[in-house]
């Protein structure tokens, strides 16, 4: 009986060091896959043409390791994100809103990562009112990252609109970001005060 009972405990210590070791390993992985895909986009935006080459192949092969990622925590709605934002830098416009929209589904109610993911793929693919309307349908709350991710996707919106020519809907956008952003309680007034001057050179 004393041995059936040093047995269960020894069974019990086992799996509890398992489950701590996985949950050590898949926080360090989680992690690394965050730098390495942060790593990327700052290359993509400075390499030249060969260099590309390299760097699509390499987020090919990051599309492939989160993938592998995912099917051991399939309810990890950062997983989803991340690989949106993956086929987004890789070109791939419809799995990238697949993986932001089945984020989106996981996230809880306060996780507005998917959603800035998801928007700012609209604008990366000049579907401006898509982007304008996806973010008109969700709530306004008295929410800081809420508020902030509002005014991110104004601003981006206000970028895009500037740089098509479209000088108006530029106006228009920073306008809404200022909204935002002057609701925060710790954003930098001087950035509040070069959106401004960028809405009054356009107007």
């Amino acid at each position: 009986m004393k041995n059936s009972v040093n047995n269960q405990t020894r069974i019990i210590k086992f799996v509890q060091t398992a489950i701590i070791t996985f949950m050590v390993v898949a926080i360090v992985v989680v992690g690394s896959l965050f730098t390495s895909y942060k790593h990327v986009e700052r290359k993509l935006k400075k390499s030249t043409k060969y260099n590309e080459k390299i760097e699509y192949y390499m987020v090919g092969l990051m599309i492939e390791q989160t993938k592998y990622f995912k099917s051991l925590n399939p309810m990890d709605y950062n997983i989803d994100a991340r690989l949106g934002y993956l086929y987004m830098i890789y070109n791939d416009y419809k799995k990238s809103e697949e993986a932001y929209n089945s984020a989106i589904e996981k996230a809880p109610n306060n996780a507005y990562e998917p959603q800035f993911g998801l928007a700012s793929l609209y604008i990366r693919q000049q579907k401006y009112d898509i982007a304008e309307d996806y973010i008109k349908n969700i709530k306004d709350k008295p929410n800081e990252k809420l508020i902030k991710f509002k005014g991110d996707i104004y601003d981006k919106l206000g970028k895009a609109y500037y740089k098509d020519g479209y000088y108006y809907r530029a106006a228009k956008s920073y306008e809404k970001s200022l909204n935002y952003y002057t609701k925060l309680k710790k954003f930098p007034q001087k950035d509040i005060n070069t959106i401004k001057e960028k809405t009054a050179v356009i107007t």
